[in-house]
This record gives C-alpha cells, structure tokens and sequence, in this order.
C-alpha cells in the first residue's frame, strides 16, 4: 500500500470524534465521507484518493473501495473509469429526483411505523426529540448534531414497520438527501418547522395514527421541494454550474 502523504487532499481526522458507532468499517468510512462532503471539507468534483484516505483512516483499502461502491449508489460520488471516484456535484435534478422518491415512499414509511411502534421505540424517539429541542439550530456548530440526531430519530421510527426493504430505501434517501438538506438550514424558518415535524411525528405515534404520522412526512417533504427548488436553482445558476 502507498504511504506517501497527498499534501493536497483535506485532512479528515478532525472529522473523526463526529462519527458514531457504526458495525462495519465500510460503513464507519461512508458516515466518515459523507460528513467531509456535507461541511465542505470535500468540494463537488474533488477527486478522492484510496491510498490517502486509508493512510489517514489507519485502515486497509478494501473497506475505503467498498464505502466508495456505498457512495456511488447513494449519489455521492461518481466513479470514472480513469480518474477514480469523484465528488458529485450539487444538481437541481439531483436534489428534485430524491425528494420526489422520498415523497412516493417515506410516507409510507411513517404510516406502517406508527401503526406498529412499541413503548421502548416510541422512549427512545421521545429521548432523541429532547436532544434535539436543546440545540440552538441558529449556531451552524449544532447542525452536525442535529442532523445526526434527526437521522436516528427516522431510524428508530421507520425500524418499527418490520419492512427491511423499506427502511433501506428511505434511509438510503435521506442519506442521499443530506448535503440539500444542511442547505435548507439557510431558510431562516426551517430549523423550526422540523422541530414541528419531530413534534407531529411523535404524537401521531403515540395514538398510533399511521395516517396523521403519513400526512406529517407528505407535507414535511413537500415543504423542502417547493423551498429548495428555487433556492437551489439560484445557487446553481449564480456559480455557474449547471445540473
């Protein structure tokens, strides 16, 4: 394996104490890439090194080859036959096709959830809804925290419906959805109207009513499309790069 250092390539190991408890290296080096992606740390169209990353993970090439594989099909990257993998870029398309599959499957993630979810799933839902309620989403230091925390709270939701196929598809989305979604942030109401959504979601899992926990994700979604898709457009259209 090349040891040389790329002098060029982000220094990803102050990433490293946000990474939580993953079962898998490939997984721990997907969460490690998607963060360095989301902050910035690594920029649409960046080319990404085996070699270095495994250097500075202090892990062999195999998990590094297998998260890059993860990526690709999630949307993160793009893999080039002679430049190796490649950051993807930011795309209106992009951002509108995953909310649009979000929209013809979460709600029936939410529904079949709140329909079957138990005592300790609707704890630990109500136990990551309190740690969010006490971050100060105004400060972009809380981001990372929060949206780590939202993720396991759908996770623990969704887990509830005993639909294997289905969690993997809307989890696999809001994976995908991730860099759009710290771009929302950048609406100053939007912090707020997810703690309404997580607020929603867990009274309609309490009474167990599939069809209000459906309704709150339809409109949940339905609020990101119509507010990023200009937004974003914007953004797109001011840097000069097109989808």
């Amino acid at each position: 394996m090349a040891t040389e250092t790329d002098s060029t390539f982000p220094d990803l190991t102050p990433l490293l104490p946000h990474a939580v408890a993953y079962t898998t290296k490939q997984d721990f080096v997907a969460s490690l890439l998607r963060e360095a992606i989301v902050s910035g740390k690594i920029p649409p169209g960046r080319r990404l090194r085996q070699e270095e990353i495994s250097r500075q993970l202090g892990l062999s090439w195999t998990p590094v080859r297998e998260a890059f594989r993860q990526l690709e099909v999630e949307g993160w990257l793009v893999i080039e036959r002679h430049r190796g993998a490649i950051v993807s870029p930011l795309s209106l398309a992009d951002f509108e096709d995953i909310y649009l599959l979000r929209l013809a499957n979460e709600p029936v993630a939410a529904r079949l959830s709140a329909e079957r979810v138990d005592g300790e799933t609707l704890a630990a839902m109500e136990r990551l809804y309190e740690q969010m309620r006490q971050l100060d989403l105004t400060r972009t230091a809380d981001w990372l925290t929060f949206l780590q925390l939202e993720r396991e709270f759908l996770a623990t939701q969704y887990r509830a419906a005993g639909r294997p196929r289905l969690y993997d598809l809307v989890m696999g989305l809001r994976d995908a959805a991730e860099r759009y979604l710290r771009a929302s942030f950048a609406i100053t109401d939007e912090p707020s109207q997810h703690h309404l959504t997580h607020t929603e979601l867990i009274v309609a899992c309490r009474e167990r009513n599939g069809a209000a926990a459906a309704a709150t994700m339809q409109r949940a979604l339905e609020r990101v499309l119509a507010r990023m898709s200009p937004l974003l457009a914007g953004v797109l259209s001011g840097s000069g790069r097109g989808e």
